[in-house]
């Protein structure tokens, strides 16, 4: 059950059998921890599985579930439940960035102003400028996400700005860059082999690779390069299916 090469059907029934113990009120085997349960049952999309379990640890003080849990409650459309979870942790001393609680919520107005706050604060901190350029994409504010890209040096969300632009200059001056950013970044050490589809939502990473396969799809595309775009988007699907 702990390694990562069990299938995931076999995984399945495992949670099953674990949801029985849970409403039998037997207790886990110490070699269990429920950490590993939530992992998997996220993996298998059974986020109230998953939840159940992270509300458990939170009511034992593991206020680090707190992320996870507005993650899952957001999914099962439970945006209520989440953020009363969020300031019963704040209430304890969790510190969670406002931008990412609302981003987490799908509250992109908000997430962007708490964003704003918090880079004026500490202008150096990447991963608030990384949060602000998803809320700038969420909203279709596509000039101030270039002009933000380009500042910092994101490529992927300058391609992806010029190209919901129109500007076939920029585009193809930014997308140009993708093929090399994919080929040396670390997020070219993922592989659609050792993972599956659900874990987009959960892995930045992933998703950004993703992205920029894309868009550099996109770009081969549009200089003629139609076999080489359509392995890319091949490769694309190897992740989505």
């Amino acid at each position: 059950f702990n390694s990562e090469n069990v299938p995931r059907q076999i995984t399945k029934t495992f949670l099953r059998i674990l949801e029985l113990f849970e409403l039998m009120h037997i207790k886990l085997p110490k070699e269990i921890r429920k950490e590993i349960i939530i992992s998997k049952a996220e993996d298998c999309n059974k986020i109230s599985q998953a939840l159940r379990l992270s509300e458990e640890l939170f009511i034992e003080g593991d206020f680090k579930q707190t992320e996870k849990i507005i993650l899952y409650n957001q999914l099962l459309g439970l945006p209520l439940a989440a953020y009363g979870a969020f300031h019963i942790s704040e209430n304890k001393g969790f510190k969670m960035s406002k931008g990412l609680l609302s981003e987490r919520l799908g509250l992109w107005e908000d997430a962007l102003k708490a964003y704003n706050d918090e880079i004026a604060l500490n202008p150096k901190d990447e991963l608030l400028s990384a949060g602000k350029l998803k809320c700038l994409s969420s909203l279709c504010q596509f000039d101030e996400m270039r002009k933000l890209a380009a500042s910092k040096k994101d490529i992927v969300y300058e391609t992806m700005a010029n190209w919901r632009l129109y500007n076939d200059e920029g585009f193809k001056k930014s997308a140009s860059q993708l093929e090399q950013l994919i080929e040396t970044s670390t997020e070219n050490k993922i592989s659609s082999k050792s993972t599956k589809s659900s874990e987009i939502t959960k892995n930045p990473d992933l998703k950004r690779k993703i992205q920029a396969l894309y868009y550099n799809a996109l770009y081969l595309a549009t200089t003629g390069k139609y076999d080489d775009a359509e392995k890319l988007t091949s490769q694309i699907k190897e992740y989505l299916i």
